[in-house]
């Protein structure tokens, strides 16, 4: 498993009205923020994705992911069960927030899925039919609650005010909403079509990572493996076409294009990582995939 470097506030500077990301330890304390709770919430996603896992405890220096899951989940319970308790007390992004109606019944269904989340997830660790349908549970508890937050337009649209930057340099946003792709016939064609955008792959792979949300198992695999062999395949088309990777490197300095050769270079090789030794181990030993 890759190291995560999950998404987290800074206490005091949120309290100040800005999102300044530092360490992990400082979303886990409890709060009435919803941006902070979206934060946390959002790194329980990302850890989901491909699925948990326990063995061992502790490898060169990274815990195991269903820990790191599940502290996830009872920091953001822990936030919204208060949140609940003293409407008062909520605040987004540091300001005070009042809860409408149709916030507080969508906070207290999310509430209720997040305990069934925390029960089920150290029964999705596994290749067993009962593993691979926790995962498959998992996997809608999870999506439902981010469409849930979407789906209350008040609640969404002030989230979406209160964006912040992680260490990466990517905007995010509290209970941010998964990539959107595709991966029909028809799309699985258009990313391995000779001279094909980039973004017909990119369409692919958003597909591939959205469906590994809760765990890759026997019911999905093949899926989300055709999915990265049409991505590989893609990009292997540009990389070995100067047209197209000129024209990808169009307007950037000569050091940036060669840069976004490497880049291109090194996601091709994971992807072949992927195909040809991940994905393999899933079948057999989830914890080490």
């Amino acid at each position: 498993m890759a190291t995560t470097t999950p998404t987290t506030f800074n206490k005091t500077a949120l309290a100040n009205g800005t999102s300044t990301l530092t360490q992990r330890s400082s979303a886990l304390a409890t709060s009435t923020d919803l941006v902070q709770a979206g934060a946390t919430f959002n790194d329980s996603t990302r850890l989901l994705d491909g699925g948990l896992w326990s063995t061992p405890n502790d490898n060169h220096n990274q815990p195991a992911y269903l820990g790191m899951y599940t502290s996830d989940l009872h920091a953001v319970l822990n936030d919204i069960s208060g949140m609940l308790a003293t409407p008062g007390s909520v605040t987004l992004g540091g300001a005070a927030y009042a809860l409408t109606a149709t916030d507080t019944t969508t906070l207290t269904q999310i509430e209720g899925q997040i305990q069934s989340l925390i029960s089920d997830a150290p029964l999705s660790i596994g290749t067993s039919a009962a593993a691979i349908a926790t995962q498959t549970a998992m996997h809608s508890l999870q999506t439902s609650i981010l469409n849930e937050i979407q789906g209350d337009t008040g609640l969404a649209t002030a989230l979406g005010g209160h964006a912040f930057m992680t260490g990466t340099g990517a905007t995010n946003v509290g209970f941010q909403q998964l990539p959107t792709g595709t991966d029909t016939a028809a799309d699985l064609t258009a990313a391995t079509a000779t001279g094909a955008h980039l973004s017909a792959a990119g369409n692919v792979f958003n597909a591939a990572a959205d469906l590994a949300v809760g765990g890759l198992n026997t019911s999905n695999l093949g899926e989300f493996a055709a999915d990265i062999q049409a991505v590989a395949t893609g990009v292997q088309n540009i990389l070995n076409s100067p047209t197209q990777l000129t024209a990808l490197e169009t307007g950037e300095t000569g050091q940036a294009a060669a840069l976004t050769t490497v880049h291109l270079q090194t996601v091709e090789n994971e992807l072949q990582l992927q195909l040809n030794t991940v994905n393999p181990l899933y079948a057999t030993n989830p914890n080490v995939a």
